[in-house]
């Protein structure tokens, strides 16, 4: 008999212990490592807060563990399901590995809580729960519900860490955490940004770039930043006139890998990143170069912009 817990929404039932977890099930590349520490915007763990010198001082770690997952719904689905999950950006994190290997384990949050960011852990635990349509065993529920029903902001409290984002083979729409001015861009960019006025509320950033996809493929790009009244509001990549037209045909294909369905607008192509940020390509003209466009399309002066996708590799002198 399952019920659904009346806070979470969540289905409320016994896990299942059929000794059919195989780990293997749910493999991942290493590489994946990058793509958590730039998705995260820095090289830290939000369970402690401390940042690492090297990604050698972490262990990559599922919020709702493989073999959690696997108890609560996993065992029954197939094997491309279980492998989908083992890389999911959404439930995967960075952890000192005594904290992962010895600590938190395949615990679930009735066993073992982070002494920060419990709020993001509870959020994150449902919606991870929810989006596999996942079970929670009463205890596990419980658990979550006390925390989750105290919390104002399900987001993560993100410490500054000196190593930055993660190097990767190619350049892949790594994402940063930037925070809402200008000067937290700047830094980020490290002082390579020029800014001009455009009007008496926004204001311009621009540096020239490489964008790398592949060992073949690396363009020359403007990055362009568009900041009304201090708050970064789009991010957009021009490129260089001598990018043939060809390329637009590799780099939708690289957007639908990370943003999913594409759709088709008045005179651009559209990714819904996700409510707030909507990722645009559009063709070159004969007056405008093709260009990849970031826009924040939320309102009002209570929005966190805080992981506009934008990072380029500055060419060394």
């Amino acid at each position: 008999m399952q019920t659904i817990h009346p806070v979470l929404g969540v289905r409320i039932a016994e896990e299942v212990d059929d000794d059919s977890y195989d780990r293997d099930d749910y493999d991942y590349p290493g590489s994946i490592e990058a793509d958590i520490v730039n998705r995260q915007g820095g090289l830290y763990s939000p369970y402690s807060l401390n940042c690492f010198d090297s990604a050698t001082e972490t262990d990559i770690e599922h919020v709702v563990a493989t073999a959690e997952a696997h108890a609560s719904g996993m065992y029954a689905r197939t094997e491309e399901d279980r492998s989908a999950y083992a890389k999911d950006l959404d439930n995967l994190t960075l952890a000192a590995p005594g904290v992962n290997r010895n600590q938190k384990s395949d615990k679930d949050p009735a066993e073992w809580m982070p002494e920060n960011n419990r709020c993001w852990y509870v959020g994150k635990w449902v919606e991870i729960k929810k989006k596999y349509n996942l079970t929670m065993d009463q205890a596990e529920a419980d658990s979550v519900a006390a925390v989750y029903q105290e919390c104002d902001s399900f987001d993560m409290i993100v410490p500054v860490c000196a190593a930055g984002l993660a190097e990767s083979d190619y350049y892949d729409f790594r994402w940063s955490r930037w925070g809402d001015s200008k000067e937290e861009v700047q830094t980020t960019e490290l002082d390579t940004l020029t800014y001009s006025q455009a009007d008496s509320t926004r204001e311009t950033g621009a540096v020239t770039g490489l964008l790398q996809f592949s060992d073949e493929i690396s363009d020359t790009v403007t990055v362009s930043y568009l900041f009304s009244d201090n708050a970064l509001s789009s991010g957009s990549y021009a490129f260089a006139s001598d990018v043939p037209s060809s390329r637009q045909d590799s780099i939708q294909s690289l957007l639908d890998e990370r943003y999913g369905v594409r759709e088709e607008a008045d005179g651009y192509t559209y990714w819904r990143r996700n409510e707030r940020t909507w990722v645009r390509l559009y063709a070159a003209t004969q007056d405008d170069p093709m260009r990849i466009v970031y826009l924040e399309r939320s309102t009002g002066s209570d929005s966190d912009y805080n992981d506009l996708p934008l990072r380029v590799v500055i060419p060394e002198e």
